[in-house]
């Protein structure tokens, strides 16, 4: 026996074991998703979607969310629950008379487009956009917190739901988990600290609870800054902001949405600062954070949300709790689904707008923009917007913009005549697109098809940066040459 032991203690018996786990694990996947193809009636959908739930009808929302759809629309489908995945490796999709259509939204889209079908036909134009904003908050925001709970340390959940036991079921909860895990990461939501996370889950379905009309005025969150960064410690006057962010932009005073976003808000809240443009990033590997009176907070609206309770500041006072509802879902459908179209422009085979920003020549600029290309398409690729194609992505993006015009429509703000602590978001986002991504998709859709964007970055570029040429790097280039 104590042989025994000295063999299964030994490096190459644990090497050996988990080189076993992932041939069992490849086999079990290989079988499971062997079938032949299903034939269905003309104009019937063939639904594939992983198997059934215990208490809901699939364990994943995507798959309920279109089945749901299909069933409201009318429309005769057929489920397959083999569950082989789309060549997106990801579910559900589906096949409608020999056409494949890789995710839920797209499908959706797909069958709208095909068969004449319009579920919000008694919407209007801004009612649209609110929709919208809020399905984004909620598949881009709310579900990566949903995520974690369900992936993280304790698998109790994960179990009640893989129809397997023994071996199998502990083999696939693990690789489900590793894989989901990576993903959290390159959506950046990973990177948080778990309060952080379920802070953010607390505040969406808040945001849904508000706007559906069912607030409970006994719950409560808690924001804790955990985000300690190894640095030379800069000193700044009590109650002061020391915001560390990457340096100024040519033609904006950033070249990222998230640093002019915390930026605008100190200044709309008439907070004190001092920027630190050395470039540090926080232990979450990102940009912007901050450090008041001592403690160091990271990301951007975490940073806003501390200052608030901190300074008992409160942007949208003015606002009800419908009203700041509706905010935060154009906040989150902005900066968890918008955003990630930019990136796919910005940092694509043409890096020519990225060659803009960086204050760099040469070399030096060459391996640099290749760098942060090759980690932001990791980031999208986990997220899950880098699976589209170029023109699926391009669509995601022109839609979010289009909503934003079609709820902004000829209000000086987002959500009326004064600006709201959205608005600083909304502008960090819309101010990349207006001055640092020329020629873009998403430029000429908002100076051709939603010129009250252009007219609402100016607008709160008047209001809050009044200092705007002595905070970009482009009056300087002139000068020198």
């Amino acid at each position: 026996m104590e042989g025994l032991r000295d063999v299964m203690g030994t490096l190459w018996f644990k090497v050996g074991c988990s080189v076993a786990s992932v041939v069992l694990g490849y086999v079990i996947v290989k079988r499971l998703t062997r079938r032949e193809k299903k034939i269905a009636p003309k104009d019937t959908v063939i639904l594939y979607q992983i198997g059934r739930g215990p208490k809901a009808p699939s364990i994943s929302p995507f798959p309920l969310k279109l089945e749901t759809y299909l069933r409201m629309a009318k429309i005769p489908y057929e489920n397959d629950h083999t569950g082989k995945f789309s060549s997106k490796g990801k579910t559900p999709w589906m096949e409608y008379n020999g056409v494949v259509v890789a995710d839920s939204q797209f499908c959706i889209e797909y069958l709208n487009k095909e068969r004449g079908i319009d579920l919000n036909a008694h919407l209007t134009a801004e009612q649209k956009a609110i929709a919208r904003a809020f399905q984004k908050m909620t598949e881009e925001n709310l579900y990566w917190t949903m995520c974690y709970v369900t992936f993280g340390d304790d698998l109790t959940a994960l179990y009640r739901v893989i129809p397997y036991k023994g071996l199998v079921r502990w083999l696939l909860s693990r690789l489900i988990r590793r894989n989901i895990q990576q993903e959290m990461w390159g959506h950046g939501i990973g990177r948080h600290a778990k309060d952080d996370i379920l802070h953010i889950g607390f505040n969406d379905l808040n945001s849904l609870s508000d706007f559906l009309g069912c607030l409970d005025q006994n719950c409560s969150a808690v924001v804790e800054a955990l985000a300690y960064f190894q640095r030379e410690k800069k000193i700044a006057p009590k109650d002061t902001v020391i915001l560390y962010q990457i340096g100024r932009g040519p033609k904006a005073p950033s070249i990222s949405p998230f640093p002019l976003k915390l930026e605008t808000y100190l200044r709309m809240a008439k907070i004190p600062y001092e920027n630190d443009h050395t470039g540090k990033f926080s232990s979450k590997g990102k940009t912007p954070w901050m450090e008041y009176n001592g403690v160091v907070v990271a990301d951007s609206q975490f940073c806003i949300e501390y200052l608030n309770k901190e300074r008992g500041i409160d942007l949208n006072a003015h606002l009800t709790a419908e009203q700041k509802a509706i905010a935060r879902a154009f906040q989150k459908m902005t900066e968890e689904n918008l955003y990630w179209t930019m990136c796919y422009v910005t940092f694509g085979d043409d890096l020519t707008a990225l060659y803009r920003v960086i204050p760099y020549k040469g070399l030096v600029r060459w391996l640099l923009s290749r760098l942060i290309r090759r980690n932001i398409q990791q980031e999208m690729w986990g997220h899950g917007i880098g699976r589209h194609a170029k023109d699926d992505i391009l669509h995601i993006g022109f839609n979010d913009l289009n909503s934003l015009s079609d709820f902004l429509g000829q209000k000086p703000f987002l959500m009326g005549d004064e600006p709201c602590e959205t608005d600083c978001a909304i502008f960090g986002m819309l101010a990349q697109v207006v001055w640092h991504m020329p020629n873009s998709p998403h430029e000429k859709w908002i100076k051709e098809e939603f010129p009250n964007l252009t007219e609402y970055c100016y607008r709160m570029k008047e209001r809050f940066w009044p200092d705007w040429d002595e905070n970009i790097t482009e009056p300087e280039r002139k000068k020198m040459e």
